[in-house]
């Protein structure tokens, strides 16, 4: 019989750093996934938020370390990639607003981001 692999760590994990809004996500690691109450895993794709910069513009918008990221201006994100395509679609576009759709605990709601974006 043969075993599977480990789930692997949050320090295995792929990370991005959003320089424009100040801070740090990495993709979602089996342990990051919420849990029903029976205990089974609930399917949700996304990424965690590692790290916040105080005074920044996610913190400004109270993005909060452990927010899962399942979405960006309406695009499902389901790893770090797509999330820095997205942020840079963003920025390209100089959009007014990035709205995150995220997971906190068991509630889901949007966090506005209304940044000032630096020249290129």
């Amino acid at each position: 019989m043969e075993l599977e692999p480990s789930p692997k760590l949050a320090r295995e994990m792929k990370r991005y750093r959003s320089e424009d809004l100040e801070f740090t996500a990495r993709n979602i690691t089996f342990g990051d996934r919420p849990r029903s109450p029976s205990g089974e895993e609930k399917p949700v794709e996304g990424v965690v938020v590692e790290s916040v910069s105080e005074g920044g513009w996610a913190a400004v918008a109270r993005l909060a370390v452990g927010d899962i990221i399942t979405g960006v201006n309406g695009v499902p994100v389901p790893d770090v990639d797509r999330l820095r395509e997205s942020l840079e679609k963003a920025r390209e576009s100089r959009a007014s607003s990035v709205v995150f759709l995220v997971r906190r605990g068991i509630r889901q709601l949007f966090v506005e981001v209304q940044p000032v974006w630096d020249a290129p």
